[in-house]
């Protein structure tokens, strides 16, 4: 590729090309791997022969240039996700937000589109659950990094509560949407996951929130589902408002369950919050 032993490094490091650490601890990078980024960086090597039968065409291009937009960012984290490379990934997510200084940006164009990625890569059969599950861990331990500086709710903000529903196993998304909420203005508190929707109504009643929210990400039977929620919305206050939102709400679902409002990206959970605390104010 005619560039320095120092680029190819600085690529592994940005999981631009995936590695695999040896028994000795150092870094192997396989065929199919350069294959990949020579595809994706329209490269070419100059002595294929080297690699035992490469076979693509013997030119030697210009470094391709830099690409700084966002999906450039999303591919080379999720790379970084699979990998388990959590360095690559704080510093990719510190310097999404430090672009806007927003949560929410970091939360809907970087985590949630990776883990999407992510997501579909598992049910296709390109990646296995063990690097899904690993890659949750890690964003949920980097998400909380950029909670320190998410401002601290008011004495009197209004208080959400939320969780996702029994069967659910996903608890970044629930927790995301609480720092959404929190950076906001909103005392927001997240449950966790696979809670009980009638401990949920407890708490309710025993805290007096503004809103509730059901984040769905993995539904294990349908009918049992909209059945429950459909009577847990029916047992709330009425003066609370109950936001729907997640990967498995589908044009299948929603229909069936009754809520205030649904929300299918963290914008318009925030839009949502906003207006309603303008309302309050006024």
């Amino acid at each position: 590729m005619r560039v320095s032993e120092s680029s190819v490094k600085r690529w592994c490091d940005r999981g631009l090309i995936p590695t695999i650490k040896t028994v000795g601890g150092h870094r192997r990078i396989s065929v199919e791997s350069l294959a990949q980024f020579l595809r994706d960086t329209k490269r070419t090597l100059t002595d294929p022969d080297k690699l035992g039968g490469y076979d693509e065409p013997v030119v030697a291009l210009q470094p391709a240039p830099v690409v700084s937009d966002v999906s450039d960012e999303v591919g080379t984290f999720t790379t970084a996700l699979l990998n388990g490379d959590e360095a690559t990934c704080r510093q990719i997510i510190h310097q999404a937000y430090r672009r806007n200084n927003s949560f929410i940006d970091v939360a809907a164009q970087v985590v949630c589109s990776s883990m999407r990625l992510v997501g579909e890569m598992w049910e296709s059969g390109r990646t296995d659950v063990l690097q899904e599950r690993y890659g949750c861990e890690i964003c949920f331990r980097l998400v909380n990094e950029l909670a320190q500086y998410i401002q601290l709710p008011s004495s009197d903000a209004p208080l959400a509560i939320g969780c996702a529903p029994p069967g659910d196993q996903y608890q970044l998304p629930t927790h995301l949407v609480e720092l959404v909420l929190r950076e906001t203005g909103w005392n927001a508190r997240s449950l966790g996951n696979n809670m009980p929707l009638k401990t949920m109504l407890d708490v309710v009643h025993q805290y007096k929130p503004r809103m509730v929210w059901v984040s769905i990400s993995t539904i294990e039977d349908r009918g049992v589902f909209v059945d429950a929620f459909n009577d847990f919305a029916k047992q709330l206050p009425k003066e609370v408002v109950l936001v729907a939102g997640g990967r498995a709400m589908d044009d299948d679902l929603r229909p069936r369950l009754n809520y205030t409002a649904h929300c299918d990206n963290f914008y318009q959970l925030a839009g949502l919050a906003s207006a309603m605390l303008t309302r309050r104010e006024a």
